[in-house]
């Protein structure tokens, strides 16, 4: 497997709304095809390449969530040692 995106980083978050969008229009076997994905691009920065379009697009959506949470992660990380720095002074 290839690196990690951000080493610092030990979780990320699904919200219910998109979770749920996503059990109900999937098979068993697609959810967990998505969520491997999802954790794969996550953890890997892994970009799994669909057949099914609708697989595709409810990936890509989830995959926008992440690349927001991930900015707004190394946002705070940089506003927090800018903190720490500034307390050291």
């Amino acid at each position: 497997m290839t690196e990690y995106r951000d080493t610092t980083k030990k979780s990320f978050q699904l919200f219910y709304d998109a979770v749920e969008s996503m059990l109900e229009n999937f098979s068993d076997e697609e959810v967990g095809m998505l969520f491997r994905a999802i954790a794969s691009y996550e953890m890997y920065g892994e970009i799994p390449a669909f057949e099914d379009r609708a697989m595709q697009m409810t990936f890509n959506q989830f995959r926008s969530a992440l690349d927001r949470n991930m900015e707004s992660f190394k946002a705070t990380c940089e506003r927090n040692k800018g903190n720490a720095s500034r307390s050291r002074s």
